[in-house]
């Protein structure tokens, strides 16, 4: 008796519902919801919250036109759920970084920062844009407190952005160019930059020296911005198209550059340089057989390079007494194009995939990646994590 107690107002509530909504716009989305009821439920019920944030860029074939962030979740049965359209935005997005609950991306295709309140309930109100300007293509930046570092691949500068109130754009920063960039003879060279980081309120960015034509000529540079005194200094590096920096606190006083080579990626080659940034000197450096173009350090001080193209692995190193030693290589099966690396507190491993549209990853306890398709060309990966 109660079993049908229960089903009869289940059913008087949903024919009351469909009465009603037949006078009232949108009624189709209110079938639809009934409709897909269980579905609902049982999404709801089985998903956790957001493991990590996939930002993408409309490359290929995918689902969406436009940039995207996409969310990673892991439900209550362990299984990883995939939402491929948490965020839409237009044109290319490319780096994101987590502030409290606010989510900053970063878009070389329109110019611009967004900014996307992760708590927020209306979509419509979640978010606001920023231009930087016009042929920036910026690509790579850091928060410090209220303030944004923005590098600007094809303006060769750096854009400083406010990110209090409505955020807006309160500085330029210009980079070394020219002669300062120790071009080989009959060369010009300009500054392309990269990644950035900052350590000691100094921040610390990767440049590629190219030419007119955008091709990579003589060793890449580190340029060390002192945000105290605004002066500003370079790192001579002793390979090519530096293009990805790693920093943990577990090295207070180190930074890890991945450089993948004047011919990237046709000669299967990249280097590993550690930099002290005490001194300013090349601590340690090592060759590796990789396209790889990201660095990463894990919890325990691992240090891990992904590669693609020729050599589909990712590599994992020990840094001990000013010393690179190989500790682990981890094959991806049918792995294209990496383009990031993370790994939380757990041990957990996340590398993106634009060629192939794809987060692939790994928990300690495992031994091999899990393949998980996300919306066109993932560029970047942001953890989730709690204070």
């Amino acid at each position: 008796m109660k079993i049908e107690n229960i089903l009869l107002r289940t059913l008087t509530t949903m024919t009351l519902s469909i009465i009603v909504c037949v006078s009232i716009t949108g009624c189709s989305q209110l079938i639809d919801l009934i409709e897909n009821d269980d579905d609902n439920e049982n999404s709801s019920s089985e998903t956790e919250t957001i493991n990590a944030y996939v930002i993408g860029a409309p490359w290929g074939t995918g689902e969406t036109p436009n940039g995207y962030v996409g969310t990673l979740s892991t439900s209550s049965t362990g299984d990883i759920v995939v939402n491929k359209t948490y965020f839409e935005i237009s044109k290319t997005a490319n780096k994101a970084i987590l502030d409290d609950d606010f989510l900053y991306v970063l878009h070389s295709g329109s110019n611009s920062l967004y900014r996307i309140d992760t708590e927020a309930d209306d979509e419509e109100d979640n978010s606001k844009e920023l231009s930087l300007g016009t042929n920036l293509y910026p690509w790579g930046f850091v928060i410090n407190g209220d303030t944004a570092y923005i590098t600007n691949n094809t303006d060769h500068s750096v854009t400083e952005v406010s990110l209090s109130g409505d955020m807006s754009v309160v500085g330029t920063i210009d980079l070394p160019s020219g002669s300062e960039l120790t071009p080989p003879e009959g060369e010009a060279t300009y500054a392309y930059p990269q990644d950035i980081k900052i350590v000691d309120n100094k921040l610390y960015i990767v440049l590629t020296n190219q030419n007119s034509s955008r091709s990579p000529v003589g060793p890449g540079k580190l340029a060390v911005i002192d945000l105290n005194t605004d002066e500003t200094s370079l790192i001579d590096l002793t390979y090519s198209n530096p293009s990805s920096l790693a920093y943990s606190e577990l090295y207070p006083t180190l930074l890890f550059v991945i450089e993948s080579g004047t011919v990237w990626p046709a000669d299967n080659m990249a280097k590993l340089e550690v930099i002290d940034t005490e001194t300013n000197e090349i601590v340690t450096e090592k060759m590796i057989a990789s396209d790889s173009s990201v660095v990463e350090i894990g919890p325990e001080g691992n240090v891990y390079v992904a590669s693609g193209y020729g050599n589909i692995d990712l590599y994992e190193f020990t840094f001990e007494n000013n010393l690179l030693t190989s500790s682990g290589t981890f094959n991806i099966n049918s792995f294209g194009n990496p383009t990031d690396i993370e790994i939380d507190d757990d041990g957990t491993i996340y590398v993106s995939d634009s060629s192939n549209h794809k987060v692939f990853i790994k928990t300690e306890s495992e031994s091999n990646f899990t393949e998980h398709i996300v919306n066109d060309a993932p560029m970047d990966i942001v953890l989730n994590v709690d204070d």
